[in-house]
Order: C-alpha cells, then structure tokens, then sequence
C-alpha cells in the first residue's frame, strides 16, 4: 500500500467501527437466535464494559429485521467464524498496521473491504483508496447472497430478499467510503491521493473496477462538498468585483488563485470523467461561466490583457474537457492578438480620428515626418514610435507601419497630396525600427517610396514640358532613369535625355523638339498594358490627359481606389480595389457579433464609399479573368486583413 498522512490520533487512541457493531457489543455470532439477545444483554450489562444506552441500542438493531441485516453485512460476514474473531482481537489489541494490512489480505473480498476502509483512518493513502477499489471490485454479489441467507436461516430467521440484501450491501459499501475519506485531516491531502489512485488504476481498469472508482469518487466529492462550493464561491465574487472595476488587481488574483485551489480539489471528478469519455457537469459549468466573462472582458470592458491572463490558467484548469481545451485554443490565439494590438491602440485611434480630416496633417507635413515634425504630424510620429516599440516581436509588429502606409495612401490617392504622402514613407523608412519591421510590410513601404518618387518626377517633366525648360525636362528625366526598375524602361529614359542634348546641339525648337524629346517616354507608356497606368499611387492629378507619362509597375496586388462616381473605364488596379474591397467587406460582415454602434457605423460607413467608387463600372474582361484568380488564391489574406480591420473598429470605442 502507498504511503499517506499518518493521522495525528495514536493507535491506542483510534475507535474502530467494527468494534462498536451489535454483535461485537453484546459478544454474539452473527448466527445468534433472537431468543438469545436477552441473555447477551443481560451479561453485558453485568459486564459493565458499556454504557447503558450503548447496550439498548445493540439490542435494538439485533431485534430489529432490517437493521440487524445492516450489522450483519458490516461484520465481515462472507468470512468464517475464525476469521471473525481474529480480526475483533487485532483490532482490540491495537495490532500494528503493516500487520493489519497483512492479515487483511487472509480474509473474503467483502470483509476485506470493511476491515480496510476501517483501518485505513490509520494512514489515509492513494493506496488504501487503490486497494479498497480493487477489492470492491471483485466482490462477488451472488455469493454475498447466499452467505446472508445462510446466516440468517442458521438464526432461524426469515430470510431477506436479494433487493434487501443488495440494498444493506450498497449502504454499508458507502459507510465504508465515507470512513476512508474522513481520515483524511483536509481535502487537499484527500484530493491528492485520490487523483493519484485514479491515474495510478484507471489505465487498464475493468468495468467493475471503473465502478468501483466511480464510488469513490462520489464518496470524495461529498466529503470535499464544502470546501468546493467555498471555492466555487470566491471565484464568482472575484469576478463580480473585477466586472464592476477592472482596475482591482486583487479581485483577479482571488480569481485566479481560487480557480486553481478550486480545480485541486475538483481533479479526481475531471479525470474520472475523461477516462468515461465525457465533460464533468461542474467543471464544464464553470468553464463556460468563464469563458463568457472573458470574451466580456475582452470586447466590453476593453481589458484584453486580463482576458488573456485568465485564459492561459484556464488552459491548465480544464485540460481534462475536450471540447474546453479546443475553444481555449483559439481564445488565446484571438486574445493574443489583442493584447499584442493594444501596443498600437493610440496610434489606431488617432488615425481614425485624423482620416475625418486630413487636411491639418497633410499642412504639418510640411514640416516632415520626425523627430523634428510639428502639430499633428509630430502627434502621429510620437504615437507611431511608441506603438512600434509596444508590438515588436509580437503578432501585431506590423500594425504601426501598416497604419501609416495606409494613411499615406489615402492622403495621395484621395487629396492627390505626394508631398505629404512622401514625407510619411520617408519617415517611416528613416525611423530606427524599420530594419527589423515584418519584411512584406517594408517591401510595400520600400515600393511606395519608388512610385511616389517616380509620381512626382512625372509630374516635374510634366511642368517643365509646359514651360519648355529644357534643364529642368533633362533633370526630369535623369530622375526617372535613376527610379526606372525595368530596364528597358530605363533604356527608354536615357534614350530621351540624349534625343535632348541632341537636339540642343542642333538648336531644335518648338514641337519637333519635343517630339524627338518624349519619344522613349511615349514608348515606354505604351509598353505597359496598352497605355494604362500600373502605379498603386498614381491618381489623375498625376496624369494631365495630353501628357504621356513614365508609369512604375508594382506588385500584382496593388489596389487603386477609383473616383467616386467615374464613368471612365477601370485601370486592372481599379478593378482590383473593387473586388477585394467586397471580399473584405463580405469578411467583415460575416465575423461582426453583438458589435457597438461605433463599429457599426464604421461599417457602414466603409460600405458607402465602396458603393460611390464600385457600383457600376467598365473594364478589360483580361483585367477580370486576371484579379478572379488573384482574388481566389489570396482569401486567407482578407479573412486575416477583416479581422484586423474589425479588431482596429473595436478597439476605437
């Protein structure tokens, strides 16, 4: 047998059930005629070695039919009279356990299991409890059956039904449990031995023995009722103080630190249950009372991070529920996120504000994008800087950069403002942070840069054709060699700059000058998609209608908002905006639950700029075939960038 608690009451101290049974009391067999319990009464109460109201109650169960069954069942009846009598005297004699535990294994598996949960308030053990189960477990009830109806004809008394007999078996089987347990000093100990006898017999248990767990286990829980429902208690008032402020540190710590006594004591419910295949009642009660105060502390109370911190104890408390173990799984991961994001909060709510108005940032832009940045654009740059530090190496590292692309991009696209769009990819690509940015989200910032460069470089050959400033049409073109990705594009360039310097040697004028001028750059725009611009900047205050234009090609997924209302045919990047943005919205519409009226309104709002830009277009049935696929292959992308989306709108309350 494993080693317990040895109980703090000596041997000589400890008062044995079996020795207070009435046929012990009054020194009669269990075969013992009821004429017979006059006499033993008598001698007894001459004896003086009990009270009087000891003896008349021995002699009450005797005489009683039902009751005597009951004294007959605890006294070892499937052992013989030898047996009987040893085990009285052992007990009388306050023999040593080891030795108690020896002659135990001597006797039937009945008596076996009354005379163990009896000596086992000696020292309470994982193994006591192991034994009894085992043993219980074996008892043949049949033959139970017949040694009571044997005793009882041998009386001379009628004998009990089977019913009675399985009845007074089953009462005295739960007697024997509840003394096991009750020698335990606490229900941490008695908690411990019992999950231990659970794991240490449960792997190849047999039907009978899972039973004989299960009784167990019934019999632990009514004796560890107490302490449990405490428990369970303080966790519900935890949670009600910390619902009213979320600020009380000590009201999540009782949680969590009830929680976790709580599952102490509730393991061997747990793991009895998944050796059944099924979720406990309680614990999976418990689970979703506290699940559901997660998910309100996460999307009502604006306290992720405490969200999280209870999801990760809960991840151990409910390891034994299947089901529990899967949704936790993905609470983290959402939860994770948040708290990650929370680095960012500021930053996203400052640009949410500031895309209701653009035009004070856009004017401070002026000033750069920095350190040295003035108004809001020092605000922005302040709360970019914090929020990259807050979420580096996190889930949400991209966050920062993403949210100052995309700002630039509306900044260009819809005020046709390069400067000020510049100035914010060239402070972001000078901040200390960009080297160890997600890489996908430096590609996108480095790309914009070389298209805005290019953008404005157009713009300035733009100008100077008009003005006919021949050095400044040079330089013009100069740039755009120096920003050309393709080379043959840059071959175009170079190719203009020396129909230039050829025709200022020749002292060409007028339109046959810039004719032979723009040449390369009238090839190069032809070149690329029939004349259509591919610049994920571009905007057609870039793209005066009699001016051929140097275009940049960028990546395959690059999203150009149309203007609202246009009845002009939709560039592929047009197209492209169009039919991701619906996928986004679709995304968005299908994971929004019980959301705020910010949220809301956010959304709607979203929908109406789609509707004045999307509703009713024209385009190159190639640019569709071509987006279709692209759009299939890349859902995963704008599931993640709706949730995102959504997480940034809730987050903005």
């Amino acid at each position: 047998m494993g080693q317990g608690t040895i109980n703090s009451a000596s041997l000589e101290r400890v008062e044995f059930d079996l020795l207070r049974n009435p046929f012990v009391i009054l020194r009669l067999p269990l075969t013992a005629p009821k004429e017979n319990i006059a006499e033993a009464f008598d001698e007894a109460l001459a004896d003086g070695h009990f009270g009087d109201e000891i003896l008349r109650d021995a002699r009450r169960q005797l005489l009683a039919p039902k009751l005597r069954l009951a004294a007959a069942v605890e006294l070892l009846f499937d052992a013989n009279v030898e047996q009987r009598h040893a085990a009285i005297s052992k007990l009388q004699d306050t023999t040593a356990l080891s030795d108690l535990i020896a002659f135990s294994k001597e006797l039937p598996m009945a008596s076996r299991a009354s005379f163990l949960s009896d000596v086992a308030r000696l020292r309470p053990s994982s193994g006591m409890l192991r034994g009894f189960a085992l043993i219980l477990a074996a008892v043949d009830r049949d033959h139970l059956k017949h040694s009571i109806r044997r005793i009882f004809e041998e009386a001379s008394l009628p004998r009990p039904t089977d019913e009675n007999i399985v009845e007074a078996f089953d009462a005295s089987t739960a007697r024997n449990i509840k003394r096991l347990f009750l020698a335990y000093l606490d229900a941490k100990t008695a908690a411990a031995d019992m999950q231990r006898c659970l794991h240490d017999g449960m792997g190849s248990a047999s039907s009978d023995q899972l039973a004989a767990y299960s009784m167990l286990v019934a019999g632990y829980l009514e004796y560890a009722s107490v302490p449990i429902s405490e428990l369970r208690y303080r966790i519900d008032e935890g949670i009600k103080r910390f619902r009213a402020d979320t600020a009380d540190q000590a009201a999540l710590e009782e949680i969590e630190t009830s929680l976790l006594r709580w599952d102490e004591l509730s393991q061997p419910a747990q793991v009895l249950a998944q050796q059944k295949g099924r979720d406990e009642p309680q614990a999976r009660e418990c689970f979703q009372h506290l699940r559901g105060f997660m998910i309100e502390l996460a999307n009502e109370k604006n306290a992720p991070a405490a969200a999280l911190r209870i999801s990760k104890i809960c991840t151990d408390v409910f390891a034994e529920l299947p089901r529990a173990v899967a949704q936790l799984k993905d609470d983290l991961g959402a939860l994770q996120s948040l708290v990650d994001q929370e680095g960012a909060k500021d930053l996203i709510q400052f640009v949410e504000r500031t895309r209701s108005n653009l035009d004070p940032v856009v004017a401070d832009l002026n000033g750069g994008f920095g350190l040295t940045a003035i108004g809001d654009a020092k605000r922005l740059y302040v709360l970019f800087d914090q929020s990259v530090k807050a979420t580096k190496g996190t889930g949400a590292a991209e966050i920062p950069w993403s949210l100052v692309r995309a700002l630039a991009l509306d900044i260009h696209n819809d005020l046709g403002e390069g400067a000020a769009s510049e100035a914010l990819t060239a402070g972001m690509i000078s901040h200390s942070g960009f080297a160890e940015a997600p890489e996908p989200i430096k590609a996108l910032i480095q790309t914009d840069r070389q298209i805005l460069r290019t953008n404005a470089a157009q713009a300035r050959l733009t100008r100077a054709i008009n003005k006919n400033d021949t050095a400044a049409v040079r330089q013009a073109l100069v740039d755009l060699a120096a920003l050309a990705t393709d080379e043959s594009e840059r071959k175009q360039m170079l190719l203009g700059i020396a129909n230039l310097d050829a025709a200022k040697r020749k002292r060409i004028v007028g339109r046959i000058f810039w004719a032979i001028v723009i040449v390369g750059v009238i090839i190069a725009v032809a070149s690329q998609d029939g004349g259509r611009s591919k610049s994920s900047y571009s905007t057609p205050t870039y793209r005066p209608a009699a001016t051929p234009t140097v275009t940049q090609p960028s990546a395959t997924t690059a999203e150009i908002k149309p203007l609202p209302y246009s009845s002009a045919a939709f560039s592929r990047e047009n197209l492209r905006y169009c039919q991701f943005e619906s996928a986004r919205i679709t995304a968005i519409n299908t994971m929004m639950i019980n959301e705020s009226d910010r949220v809301i309104s956010l959304f709607n709002q979203v929908v109406d700029d789609y509707n004045s830009r999307c509703s009713n277009y024209r385009y190159y049935e190639n640019d569709l075939t071509v987006v279709q696929r692209e759009l299939t292959a890349g859902r995963a992308q704008i599931s993640a960038d709706a949730r995102t989306i959504l997480q940034r709108w809730r987050m903005s309350n």
